[in-house]
C-alpha cells in the first residue's frame, strides 16, 4: 500500500497521466494498492486490480476532481456500450479491463484494471462504504 498527496508520487507507482488528473495537492489523502481478486487469482490467473482511495478537503473538491478525471482520462468511453454511469458513480470498459469511480462525499474511489464489471462494481460498492464510515466518524 502507498499514502500519497502528489500526482508525481501516483505516477510512480501506477502512471495514469503526465497530467494531475485526480487534482491531486497538499490538503489530499490517497491510498492505493493492488489487489488480488477470486479463485482465478489463488491460482495466478489473474492479474490484481488497482485501488485508490482519495479524501479531498470538501465535497466541492472531490467533485471537481471527479469531473476533471472524467473529461480527460475517460472522454470517449462515457458513451460507449460498455459504459454503466448514474451520477457520481460508474463502471466502463477500458484498454485493460475495466475501470470503476465512485464518490461519497469528500471522498473517491477508483478501481483500475479489474477483470469483468461486477468485480469493479464490488469493490466500488466496499470501497465507498469504508469512505462513508471514516466520513461518519469524523463527524
Amino acid at each position: 500500500m502507498t499514502f500519497l498527496r502528489s500526482h508525481l508520487v501516483l505516477n510512480s507507482v501506477y502512471f495514469l497521466s503526465s497530467e494531475n488528473l485526480l487534482d491531486l495537492g497538499p490538503d489530499c489523502e490517497v491510498a492505493t494498492t493492488n489487489y488480488g481478486q477470486g479463485p482465478a487469482k489463488a491460482i495466478g490467473n489473474a492479474k490484481p486490480a488497482r485501488l485508490m482511495l482519495a479524501r479531498y478537503a470538501n465535497e466541492a473538491a472531490a467533485a471537481k476532481a471527479l469531473h476533471h478525471f472524467r473529461r480527460i482520462y475517460l472522454p470517449e468511453k462515457l458513451n460507449g456500450p460498455k459504459a454503466s454511469l448514474i451520477g457520481d458513480n460508474g463502471v466502463v470498459a477500458i484498454e485493460d479491463g475495466w475501470m470503476g469511480f465512485a464518490r461519497s462525499g469528500r471522498g473517491l474511489a477508483l478501481v483500475f484494471e479489474s477483470p469483468d464489471e461486477a468485480s469493479a462494481r464490488l469493490l466500488l460498492n466496499d470501497f465507498t462504504r469504508i469512505l462513508a464510515k471514516r466520513e461518519a466518524s469524523r463527524e
